[in-house]
C-alpha cells in the first residue's frame, strides 16, 4: 500500500520531514502533493498523475489537511473515481501519519488502514490538564 499526504502549503512536507525523524527513513511508500500559490489546476494535474500512477501498483491511502479544503476535495473526486483503489481521510496530524506509516506492512486492508489513521488521529488530540481530579462524569470543566 502507498500513502499521498496532500495539505496546504508545506504542511504536508513538513509532516513527511517530522515522521521521518520519529520512524526513521521506512517512508519510501509516502508520497506528498502540496497546494500553493500557482493554483487550482496546476495541483489537481500533479495529485491526479500522481494517483493514477500508485494505482497501477497498489492501493493507495490519501491523507488530507482539510475537509472542504482543495486538496480534500480534488482527493475525495478522485476516490469517486476509484473507489476500489483510494481511501481518503482528512484531519491529517503527526501521530495519524506515524501510526499509519508504522502499519503499512502489517497486512491491513485499505478500509483497515483508513481506519487505523482516524482512530489514531482522534486519539492524539487531548487538552493538557494540571489537575486529573476532574468529576466523575469524564467531563472536563473549564
Amino acid at each position: 500500500m502507498k500513502i499521498v499526504l496532500t495539505s496546504h502549503g508545506n504542511f504536508c512536507t513538513g509532516l513527511l520531514e517530522s515522521c521521518k525523524m520519529i520512524a526513521g527513513e521506512t517512508v519510501d511508500k509516502i508520497r506528498t502533493v502540496k497546494m500553493d500559490d500557482v493554483g487550482i489546476g496546476k495541483f489537481s494535474k500533479e495529485l491526479n498523475d500522481l494517483l493514477d500512477e500508485l494505482i497501477k501498483e497498489d492501493k493507495v491511502l490519501v491523507l488530507c489537511d482539510l475537509k472542504g479544503g482543495t486538496p480534500y476535495n480534488e482527493s475525495f473526486n478522485y476516490f469517486l473515481r476509484h473507489p476500489e483503489d483510494v481511501r481518503v481521510v482528512c484531519g491529517m496530524n503527526l501521530p495519524m501519519v506515524i501510526e499509519t506509516v508504522l502499519q503499512l506492512d502489517a497486512g491491513h486492508d485499505l478500509s483497515k488502514l483508513a481506519g487505523i489513521a482516524v482512530n489514531a488521529g482522534r486519539n492524539a488530540v487531548e487538552m493538557a490538564v494540571a489537575d486529573n481530579n476532574n468529576d466523575d462524569d469524564g467531563e472536563l470543566d473549564f
